[in-house]
């Protein structure tokens, strides 16, 4: 049993190419995060089978916050448009009154947030590995007191999480 359950939002060749290698091992010890490439999506989105939109949308309704991990990529041959599935996902969650969380790697990774701005104001919070990240962010007038998480080492995300989730849920 997980302390919280997370899902992914992002892109599913960011999440093969960058997330994965980097990331997916440091979850589902006490923090379950379901990542909806393991459902194996097609690269033609106009493939994917009904049931992968429902699965999307009831692990989002069953999760304790989103988990977002987004950023600017060149889409290849019917992928969609960048970002707008995950965009969606982010405000679903929000709208259902969920903590959405951001992972930014660096600070080119933020400002693709502050490029974005109607996903960015429903960050709950920012979790980064880099010190600079704190900085700009805390410096950007673009958020009113945000939330930067910054830890040490990628195994400190998962706790990271947990306590930043403790924290709003009143735990």
């Amino acid at each position: 049993m997980y302390t919280y359950n997370l899902y992914l939002a992002g892109s599913i060749r960011i999440w093969k190419e960058q997330f994965v290698p980097r990331y997916s091992e440091s979850f589902n010890k006490s923090v379950g995060l379901f990542e909806p490439g393991t459902l194996h999506i097609p690269p033609d989105h106009t493939q994917i089978a009904p049931f992968v939109t429902k699965k999307c949308v009831d692990e989002i309704r069953a999760a304790d916050a989103v988990l977002s991990y987004m950023k600017a990529y060149t889409p290849g041959n019917k992928e969609g448009v960048p970002g707008v599935d995950s965009s969606w996902e982010c405000g679903f969650a929000h709208g259902l009154n969920k903590p959405v969380i951001a992972l930014i790697d660096d600070v080119e990774h933020f400002l693709y947030f502050e490029d974005q701005w109607m996903l960015s104001h429903n960050k709950a919070a920012f979790v980064t590995l880099d010190p600079e990240v704190k900085r700009i962010a805390l410096e950007s007038s673009h958020y009113e007191n945000p939330t930067i998480i910054l830890v040490e080492n990628i195994q400190g995300i998962e706790t990271a999480v947990i306590d930043f989730l403790d924290q709003v849920k009143g735990a």
